[in-house]
């Protein structure tokens, strides 16, 4: 945003990720021979040995039947892992041909942003919760998205907590903040409820998500707990200015979802950490990572972005490698092409434009500073850095 002032557009979505987005990719995948399984955890990933590749990698994925749990193995030639970041880190720690990869240890080492030693730099991960109110009344926001933060959460619940010890102390909420969404405004099916004709059955006038990042002081209270925080905490205090019948609002159903340490948390230092699309160490086991924790700079993709566009980014940057080793991208030569093997042209990743001339100058000298820093003796104990 800071780079490229004039070029911050944002799409969204008009319905949900999981109709709009998954279900048609579901759709592709299936219509030529793929197959999707879901309700499965990753347990581990077992990497095919030896440079002959004699033995096809296996994904070791495990399913839940009650108090019955069960595994099931899948071989594959290629594995991408597009999780993120704790996934990420529970797939590793459980999987010893990764864990022992020199290009994941970020995802195994304590994140410290003030060492200078670049193995012992970790990726950081964040929670986030996302909470949907369908209200009885028509709330008119502002915008349709809006963001917020600061709010001391908790306090309208007054000594009722739902049991978690803690929560009328509020200690931590105020590093919660987020967004809210007027979902009436950007997903379709929403559209017409705030219509005084709307024959909506129950009652439902408005739908509004809020999302909360950085939630980890909040994450595990109970759904009732963060659906009274959603509504109160958050959207009266934020529009009850512009929108009062917000005040006079009752929630006729709800949604909560929670991702604990489920996004990314960049931090400065913190790049050195993240892997390349194929991981250093693996450069030969035909394993590759997708996700908004993929490094990003010379050599790799130009479409520096967030944490949505650069998992989308980085999925077809593995995709594109994947197909690579196997000769299926126009121009690229593989020992696993025959003579039948038909190609495509590499997805197109468009460039971001060059960084606008003050950020320019500002990295520049930066750089500069850290090449100075790197001759220069270390201050004493107890004395600030040079820069």
């Amino acid at each position: 945003m800071l780079a490229h002032q004039d070029d911050f557009d944002v799409r969204w979505c008009k319905g949900t990720i999981a109709e709009e987005i998954f279900a048609p990719w579901k759709r592709e995948i299936e219509k030529v021979g793929g197959e999707v399984f879901g309700g499965r955890r990753v347990a581990r990933v077992e990497l095919a040995t030896g440079e002959s590749n004699k033995r096809r990698s296996r994904v070791v994925a495990t399913t839940r039947d009650g108090d019955v749990v069960e595994e099931e193995t899948h071989e594959a030639d290629v594995v991408v892992m597009a999780t993120g970041v704790g996934a990420a880190r529970g797939i590793i720690a459980s999987s010893p041909d990764l864990r022992d990869a020199a290009g994941l240890r970020g995802f195994l080492a304590d994140p410290d942003p003030d060492s200078d030693d670049p193995d012992s730099s970790g990726i950081a991960s964040t929670s986030v919760i996302a909470v949907r109110l369908f209200l009885d009344v028509a709330v008119t926001l502002p915008c349709k998205s809006n963001v917020w933060g600061g709010f001391t959460l908790g306090a309208s619940r007054g000594s009722k907590n739902g049991g978690v010890e803690g929560v009328t102390d509020t200690v931590g909420t105020e590093d919660v903040a987020g967004t809210f969404f007027d979902l009436c405004a950007l997903h379709d099916e929403y559209r017409d409820l705030k219509k005084a004709s709307s024959d909506a059955s129950d009652d439902v006038r408005s739908v509004i998500e809020v999302d909360m990042y950085n939630a980890g002081s909040v994450i595990d209270l109970d759904d009732e707990t963060l659906v009274e925080m959603a509504l109160r905490d958050i959207l009266t205090a934020c529009v009850r200015d512009v929108a009062p019948e917000i005040q006079d609002a009752v929630v006729v159903d709800s949604s909560v979802l929670r991702f604990k340490d489920g996004v990314t948390k960049f931090a400065p230092g913190s790049a050195v950490a993240l892997p390349r699309t194929t991981p250093a160490g693996l450069e030969r086991a035909m394993f590759y990572v997708a996700g908004d924790h993929v490094w990003q700079g010379p050599g790799s993709h130009g479409a520096r972005g967030l944490s949505q566009e650069k998992a989308l980014v980085s999925g077809m940057a593995a995709a594109d490698a994947a197909a690579a080793a196997f000769g299926r991208i126009a121009g690229e030569e593989s020992r696993r092409a025959t003579s039948t093997t038909t190609t495509r042209a590499p997805a197109r990743i468009l460039d971001v434009e060059p960084d606008e001339p003050h950020v320019a100058a500002a990295k520049d000298a930066l750089r500069a500073a850290d090449a100075l820093e790197a001759f220069l003796p270390r201050p004493p104990p107890g004395f600030p850095p040079l820069f």
